[in-house]
């Protein structure tokens, strides 16, 4: 997904602008959907149950303030 992008030069690449964008591509046939590094777009995912599967990658150290993945209610509010 992209607010800023209309296209891609990368190859088997679509910019999606909505969540039943995303609910039409998560039903069609191909590989499993995967997001890295966007926070927020995985808070929409969450809301929306569009999450089947989650893996983390920790590092041991934090620092600083910043958006939180797990914002309160996130697993909660969902059921995990």
């Amino acid at each position: 997904m992209s607010s800023t992008l209309e296209e891609s030069n990368w190859e088997n690449s679509v910019f999606l602008k909505s969540v039943e964008a995303i609910k039409t591509l998560k039903q069609s046939e191909g590989p499993d959907l995967k997001v890295h590094g966007s926070g927020k777009l995985v808070q929409t995912l969450f809301k929306h149950d569009l999450v089947d599967e989650l893996w983390l990658l920790i590092h041991p150290l934090t620092l600083g303030t910043g958006n939180k993945l797990f914002d309160a209610g996130t697993f909660l509010d969902y059921g995990y």
